[in-house]
């Protein structure tokens, strides 16, 4: 926790806003995709109970999935941008810090060796800031969410799949 600590206070302010609200929007994607088979659902009703195809909910749905797959790649693509500038944040003042010298004076210095060591510690510190290490964190949430959308539409099954998620435990 104390390492967790030490990279978010050398990591800019600006970079980790970045971060959070490029993972809010990610977030929001996958969460708004979770609710796409409700409105599949509601378009396979509507066909069944009147023999019509309700075109407006189709084109509604096919909006919805190409915005939220779309939001979803953009903020992955700036999540990888995001993580590099952070490494590069990361290692330039893990360099001023541990060397108390710019990073300029210490490659003029021939320590290819300390500069290496640390550009892979700093590699290993920035990919906490990537979503693929998150999938944890992101799965706990979707369970949330499907938990509640269960909820929604019937108690009985919420009940069942809540003891189930506490048996697999």
């Amino acid at each position: 926790m104390g390492n967790l600590k030490w990279v978010i206070n050398l990591v800019k302010k600006s970079l980790l806003y970045r971060f959070l609200i490029v993972f809010f929007l990610y977030l929001m994607a996958e969460i708004g995709l979770l609710f796409l088979p409700l409105l599949y659902g509601e378009i396979l009703n509507i066909v069944e109970g009147t023999r019509t195809f309700p075109k407006g909910y189709f084109i509604t749905l096919l909006f919805l999935t190409i915005i939220l797959l779309f939001l979803r790649s953009f903020s992955g693509y700036f999540n990888g941008k995001i993580k590099v500038d952070i490494h590069e944040n990361i290692s330039l003042e893990s360099i001023k810090k541990i060397f108390k010298i710019p990073p300029v004076k210490l490659a003029e210095k021939g320590s290819k060796y300390y500069t290496d060591i640390i550009l892979e510690r700093s590699s290993e510190a920035a990919d906490i800031f990537d979503f693929n290490s998150m999938t944890g964190f992101l799965n706990l949430i979707k369970l949330i969410v499907i938990t509640g959308i269960i909820l929604f539409l019937d108690i009985t099954i919420f009940f069942v799949s809540i003891i189930l998620v506490l048996l697999s435990l």
